[in-house]
């Protein structure tokens, strides 16, 4: 690339930067103005409620006081002489006299500025405004005629013997009337009759107009549960207070305008402006973005097409080999016999490495590798060779590859400094486990120091090497450990590199990639009584758990609180068996005694004995005992012994 190119790119990548960066900045800044906005509406609110609250307890206090004023008013009625029945009924011209009296209280009250009184056995009534007229000429003008009758029923009952001191009244568009009985509001006798104060709402909303102004909203008003003032309204936000003793109730509903909401804050053209700007904004970051992503983008396919055509390569490779050992050419044979043992065990380097892919799954037949399993892992082992034997690498490693057994597959392979690699796949998770022990009893029947262990089983080829990244990071905290023990060894007066570094960095290797076994040879480190109580009681707990289907090796060795590597020696030295052959043996006497049962079907009781895969048990049960689990079952009921099939 020519540096006229170069700077023009960099310069390109710059501008690109710069320009999503500041978009992205004044992305935010709108959002933080957005969310200032809602802030200070939802400030502006609480005040708008704490306000409206206190102008609400300004009215109930003030209502308050004026029903307090009318129930002194009924009580100077009822006490005076001058207005009780008798007096009245002395001498029929005071009549005059009474309307006269009755007009100083007139307009007394702020929101009652008329009443009227009605004596028992009179029909007519008199009214603070100096007038006289029949009751019922009286109510019929906010009354209808059957509310009319109700009221002037009730009123009549309230003269003649009252059993409440007050009683209210208030029908649709009609004023509230509150009729207090004079007999039980004088002081000393009082006459028989009543006091009706009318408070229409007019007067109600002049008064809460005049002491709180003018509310935006609804208010509605109830004395003693009836609704005097307002209309009866349900949902939305509302603000609720009360009195003191609560007979006055105020329900105020603000209106839409005056609560915060979005459309408060902006407007809709302005939020249509708002949401154009931030959308204009995002695209120039995404387009800035992909400008200065695009360069490196190219790299990366570049990188990527010359990894495919590498993999292509070996492929190729793959397919001409096979096709030679196919025809079979005398005179290559031998050659290709080894560059195809040698492109084998590439390929399994390379699916150990995390690089399978669909082009080596279709050539896995033509490699004989058998991938095709439910769990995969890779164990590694340390091996202490002695010097001037390298010639048993390659027998040592294909007699691991012969290891493998029904439902394991090992792929062994040589790394650095004698450590042998193996890839595993099986059938069932603890298969790995008697893997790394049948690797160890190799070892040690062929006189080998070694250290095995395995790593966590992943039930995908390509993320077999998904942990690489953390076994980089242990290595560079080794480098950096064998750093420090460098100066160490020279403060020491000891040669940098010595063998004590080297044995650490070696320690620490293999504590990294065998873990819990060191916590295996501390258990073989028990006292032989503890152990041999371990293997009995681990055998036992197999016997009784045999049929469930869960039963796992780390399951047991959970149980136990050691390593399934240990468990597996325990029963090993106390059957005689590995793990799976003694859980199989055990299964399988079980399946037998189930066939013996009348109607036992194979299905039930390759369930019942722990199996999850019919045909599976039928292999395993006919591998042991020569016959399949129906013949078996067939031949019992039959009667037919046999001991000719047997195989346990």
């Amino acid at each position: 690339m020519g540096k006229g190119k170069k700077h023009r790119l960099r310069s390109r990548t710059l501008r690109s930067y710069i320009i999503s960066y500041t978009s992205v900045v004044l992305i935010a800044l709108a959002m933080l103005s957005i969310m200032a906005a809602w802030q200070l509406a939802v400030r502006m609110r609480n005040e708008t409620i704490r306000v409206t609250e206190a102008r609400m307890y300004t009215i109930i206090e003030d209502l308050d006081s004026q029903f307090a004023e009318m129930r002194v008013t009924a009580v100077e009625l009822a006490s005076l002489e001058e207005f009780s029945l008798d007096y009245f009924q002395e001498n029929k011209y005071r009549e005059v006299e009474l309307l006269e009296r009755l007009k100083k209280y007139y307009s007394r009250n702020s929101i009652s500025n008329y009443f009227f009184l009605k004596y028992m056995g009179y029909d007519n009534i008199f009214t603070s405004g100096g007038t006289t007229m029949p009751l019922q000429v009286h109510l019929r003008q906010y009354l209808n005629e059957n509310d009319c009758e109700q009221a002037v029923a009730l009123i009549g009952e309230m003269c003649t013997g009252p059993e409440k001191a007050f009683f209210l009244l208030k029908k649709e568009e009609a004023p509230a009337l509150f009729i207090y009985p004079l007999e039980m509001y004088a002081m000393a006798g009082g006459g028989r009759g009543v006091l009706c104060m009318e408070v229409p709402e007019s007067s109600l909303e002049k008064r809460m107009e005049k002491i709180a102004g003018r509310m935006e909203g609804d208010i509605t008003l109830y004395y003693d549960g009836i609704r005097i003032y307002g209309e009866e309204t349900s949902g939305g936000d509302f603000l609720e207070r009360q009195s003191d003793d609560g007979r006055i109730r105020a329900v105020f509903y603000p209106a839409a305008e005056s609560w915060f909401s979005w459309g408060n804050v902006f407007a809709v053209r302005e939020w249509l402006v708002l949401l154009a700007i931030a959308l204009a904004l995002l695209c120039v970051a995404v387009l800035a973005a992909w400008r200065s992503y695009r360069p490196i983008l190219e790299i990366v396919k570049k990188y990527e097409l010359a990894a495919e055509d590498s993999m292509e390569w070996e492929l190729d490779n793959i397919d001409m080999l096979i096709d030679g050992l196919l025809r079979k050419d005398e005179k290559n044979s031998r050659l290709l016999q080894e560059q195809y043992q040698a492109l084998r065990e590439q390929t399994i380097r390379l699916i150990s490495r995390g690089g399978f892919t669909k082009g080596i799954q279709e050539r896995l037949p033509m490699l004989n590798l058998h991938l095709d399993t439910a769990s995969f892992c890779r164990i590694r082992c340390f091996l202490e060779i002695p010097e001037g034997t390298e010639e048993w690498k390659e027998p040592l490693r294909r007699d691991a590859e012969e290891l493998s057994d029904d439902g394991v597959w090992l792929y062994p392979f040589w790394g650095e400094s004698g450590l042998l690699n193996v890839l595993a796949a099986v059938s069932e998770e603890y298969q790995a486990d008697e893997a790394v022990e049948a690797l160890r009893a190799l070892f040690e029947a062929r006189g080998i120091n070694a250290r095995v262990g395995r790593e966590e089983i992943c039930h995908d080829l390509r993320l077999i090497n998904s942990d690489e990244r953390q076994l980089h990071s242990g290595r560079e905290d080794r480098e950096g450990n064998n750093s420090a023990a460098t100066e160490t060894d020279e403060r020491e007066g000891r040669e940098p590199g010595s063998c004590g570094g080297v044995q650490s960095g070696q320690e620490e290797e293999k504590r990294r990639i065998l873990p819990g076994m060191q916590e295996g040879e501390k258990d073989a480190g028990l006292p032989p009584g503890k152990k041999k109580s371990t293997a009995l009681r681990a055998v036992r707990y197999i016997e009784e758990n045999c049929t469930k289907y869960d039963l796992s090796l780390d399951l047991v060795a959970q149980e136990f609180h050691i390593t399934s590597t240990y468990l597996c020696r325990l029963i090993k030295q106390q059957t005689g068996e590995s793990y799976k052959e003694y859980l199989t043996g055990l299964r399988v006497a079980a399946a037998k005694k189930m066939l013996q049962e009348e109607n036992a079907s194979v299905t039930d009781v390759c369930q019942r004995t722990g199996y999850t895969n019919v045909s599976h048990f039928i292999k395993v049960f006919q591998k042991a005992e020569g016959i399949t689990p129906a013949r078996y079952r067939d031949e019992f009921q039959k009667g037919t012994g046999l001991s000719g099939h047997s195989r346990i």
